[in-house]
């Protein structure tokens, strides 16, 4: 089975301000399955983390 994550999920992993970084972090360390980041996503995490 494959894991979708959203802009908000990847969001969380880069800031590790964001309240569930670390729920995030372990989730994704203990992933097995395939993570896919769907086109959409991309684009707005660009938008997100640009200075």
């Amino acid at each position: 089975m494959a894991v979708v994550a959203d802009s908000g999920a990847i969001y969380g992993l880069y800031d590790r301000r964001d309240d569930s970084h670390a729920r995030l972090r372990g989730a994704i360390e203990k992933a097995r399955d395939l993570i896919v980041l769907p086109a959409p996503v991309l684009g707005e995490i660009d938008y997100l983390l640009r200075p």
